[in-house]
């Protein structure tokens, strides 16, 4: 059987979390728990999640998202998958560079649905 997105990323029913930039058709394909998602950035959460289309996106966002992240939570940064009619803006390199920025660790990136990659971040163990 095969798993889905929420499923590979680790989302739980038990989780608090919140998507910022993404389209609604997209999120019933991720098979995200009901209960889990919020429809205000407020307070700390367990699961953080960006849909970027361009550098801009993480350099806008990412320090916000970071003030609500919880200590053991995870931020998931998501982009679209390499269109081969034209070069994409937004590289999984542009991705890793601006969380290391930060002090983040990365983990492996997944495939999240049809058109978008995604790689999860988190804090260091021994930093919060």
């Amino acid at each position: 059987m095969r798993k889905t997105t929420a499923e590979k990323m680790g989302i739980r029913p038990s989780h608090r979390g919140y998507i910022l930039n993404v389209s609604e058709d997209t999120v019933p394909e991720m098979d995200i728990p009901f209960g889990v998602l919020e429809q205000e950035l407020s307070g700390k959460f367990d699961y953080l999640h960006l849909f970027a289309l361009a550098p801009g996106d993480l350099q806008l966002h990412i320090p916000k998202l970071l003030t609500h992240l919880s200590g053991k939570g995870s931020l998931w940064v998501t982009w679209p998958k390499l269109n081969p009619v034209a070069d994409r803006v937004l590289k999984m390199k542009h991705v890793v560079d601006l969380g290391r920025e930060f002090g983040l660790i990365k983990s492996s990136p997944i495939s999240a649905g049809a058109h978008w990659s995604a790689i999860k971040f988190r804090y260091p163990d021994n930093t919060v």
